[in-house]
């Protein structure tokens, strides 16, 4: 639920920061990162989760 809120602020929020001739590059740019990172990080999950049960947990905990 609180991932709907966040998309929706991210969306509002981004025409206020980023000048104007700038917003298609910046959205085009979310949209790689997210699903990028999606795609990504299912791969590594999986390969972490073989590896050792624990590890996908460890790398989350790390990474923030």
């Amino acid at each position: 639920m609180c991932f709907v809120f966040f998309q929706l602020a991210e969306s509002a929020a981004l025409p206020h920061i980023v000048p104007r001739h700038q917003l298609p590059t910046a959205v085009a740019q979310n949209q790689a990162r997210e699903l990028g990172s999606g795609l990504a990080g299912r791969r590594l999950g999986g390969a972490l989760f073989a590896a050792g049960h624990l590890l996908p947990f460890v790398a989350d905990l790390l990474s923030w």
